[in-house]
Order: C-alpha cells, then sequence, then structure tokens
C-alpha cells in the first residue's frame, strides 16, 4: 500500500521527493501506526508526500556536483533538521519546526508522531541583514557583523541608549548608531517571520494541534531573545533546537545552525523507516553515524 501511495500523478514539472506514512486505516479502523499482524479486508494509509521543482532540484544538484561531491539522494532540509532537534514527546503532542536559514524559512508541522505538514516562506536571516543595511545605510558585511555581534530579538532587555561604532556608507568612515536602533530593526523582521509561521500552520488547519508549540532551528535561532519573541508573537511555548547527544567536537556543531547538517548524517545512518508510520528514530550520538559510513563517503569524499 505504501508503493501504491508513491504513484501519485504529479504536474511534470514536479518530482517527488519523499513519501512518508503517517498512519495506517484497516477496514475502517483510523490512525493504525503499526498493521502488521491485524485482519482485515481493506488497507489504506495516509501520506505526506513532498515534491519540488524539478529544475530547483537539478540546479541545487549541479551546485554540489561542481564542488567534486557526489550526490547519493536529495533529502528536504526541514525534515533533516526535525531528525534531530524534535524530541520523541513533542512529535506526539504536537510541535512546529521553524528552520529560519538564510534566504527561506522552513517549516515542518509533527503530530501524533509523524510527519504531518511541510512548508517554505520566502524570507529568512538574510532579510534581517538587508532590513539593518537600509536601516543603518552601512555595507552588508558590516550589517551582517552588528547582527552577529548586537542583534536581539527583544530590545525590552537592551540598553537603548548604549552606542555602537559601525562603519558606514557615504564621506565618514564611522558612525555611532544606538543599539536599540539594531535590536528594533532585528525584532520587526523577526516577528514578521514567525507571523508568517503561524498562517502557516492556521493555513494547514494544525493550530489547535501543536501542544509542544514551536523548536527554532537555524543561524538566526542563535538571535539572543528569539524564545521570547516567538512566545509573545504565537502564544506558544518555544525553545532553540540543539542537535541532541553528541560527542566529539560538540562547540563546533552542537547548536541550532548544524540541525539540518547533522540530520542528513543522521538520516543517512538510520533512514526513516517508511513502513512504520514515518516515526523518527531517537536521535543518537555521532559515533552511531561511523555505521552508514561507506554511504557517508559516497557523498562526502570528492571525487
Amino acid at each position: 500500500v505504501i508503493d501504491a501511495g508513491r504513484t501519485i500523478s504529479l504536474n511534470s514539472n514536479r518530482e517527488m521527493i519523499h513519501a512518508l506514512p503517517r498512519y495506517f486505516i484497516v477496514d475502517g479502523q483510523n490512525r493504525v501506526l503499526d498493521p502488521e499482524g491485524m485482519h482485515g479486508q481493506r488497507l489504506d494509509v495516509e501520506m505526506h508526500i513532498v515534491t519540488a521543482e524539478i529544475n530547483a532540484i537539478q540546479n541545487a544538484m549541479k551546485c554540489v556536483e561542481s564542488a567534486g561531491v557526489q550526490i547519493d539522494t536529495v533529502i528536504a532540509a526541514p525534515i533533516a533538521a526535525a531528525q534531530v532537534a524534535l524530541k520523541p514527546d513533542e512529535q506526539r503532542e504536537g510541535v512546529v519546526l521553524v528552520d529560519i536559514g538564510g534566504g527561506t524559512t522552513e517549516i515542518v508541522i509533527s503530530v501524533d508522531g509523524s510527519i504531518a505538514h511541510t512548508a517554505v516562506l520566502p524570507l529568512g536571516g538574510v532579510n534581517v541583514t538587508r532590513d539593518l543595511v537600509i536601516g543603518l545605510r552601512c555595507p552588508f558585511s558590516v550589517a551582517e557583523e552588528a547582527k552577529t555581534l548586537h542583534g536581539h530579538a527583544n530590545p525590552k532587555v537592551v540598553s537603548h541608549n548604549e552606542p555602537v561604532t559601525l562603519s558606514s556608507f557615504g564621506q565618514e568612515d564611522e558612525q555611532n548608531v544606538h543599539l536599540g536602533l539594531i535590536t528594533e530593526i532585528v525584532q520587526a523582521r523577526i516577528e514578521e517571520i514567525l507571523s508568517m509561521v503561524m498562517v502557516e500552520v492556521k493555513r494547514a488547519g494544525y493550530q489547535d494541534s501543536i501542544s509542544a508549540g514551536l523548536v527554532l532551528t537555524g543561524g538566526s535561532a542563535e538571535l539572543p531573545g528569539i524564545t521570547a519573541a516567538a512566545e509573545e508573537v504565537t502564544g506558544l511555548p518555544a525553545r532553540v533546537g540543539g542537535t541532541g547527544e553528541i560527542y566529539g567536537l560538540v562547540e563546533n556543531v552542537n547548536g541550532p545552525a548544524y540541525a539540518t547538517t547533522l540530520g542528513l548524517l543522521q538520516w543517512m545512518a538510520e533512514p526513516i523507516d517508511q513502513s512504520s508510520a514515518g516515526r523518527n528514530p531517537e536521535t543518537s550520538n555521532v559515533f552511531s553515524l561511523l555505521r552508514g559510513i561507506g554511504r557517508l563517503g559516497r557523498i562526502f569524499l570528492p571525487q
């Protein structure tokens, strides 16, 4: 029935990336997680299908292959991040993963232990930086540094009149701006992104099913005060998603910015069992990823 579910008709310009079973239906008995061993005449499956434009996939693959890296498979980034950032109890009770990347914000809604909805919003951390370029009238690299060093998503807890020296355009090489201006610009865009996330959650019909709230990942999730901003905008509990229990270079990779990267490694080492309603295995330490070293070698070693 899973194989049959994958044979859906798609537009000629789209390609299926994932077909993740959510639950099975046995003779009308709904939400059966594992039908093996049950008696019945009719078996159906509820699946979450993820597709993408073929041109977008091919362009991304071409970029990777031009760097001398062989591609083993294509995985949707937010689903990979969900592998390591979400806890099993959060997935059971309903949770929204919000991965705020550079140019996009990716959403995964997990309900009853399986992925129910995915979406991509055309805003990300680069939009915060561009807002600072406009508001502070400074070069992009300076705005990015200001965001990283002084950015805060909750202006209420910073000293608004504290001066910050930045390089600028024009005749003057430097300018002094107030810290409050930087944080207000950052807050405005972060709140817009979070509001758009909630619009998507409501559009998908899951606003009443996410008791566990939001889990924030991506580079912008490292902004101070972002959890408080998320809770204020959405009215839901929020936390910054880590990368589970890992050993070794913990300080280098144990943060929300690396959730997708470690999720890809986790997926290749322990792919989701697509015959068990998409239930994700619990995150193990990085050394367990060595079980998939043969496949990982094909992905990451230059040819």
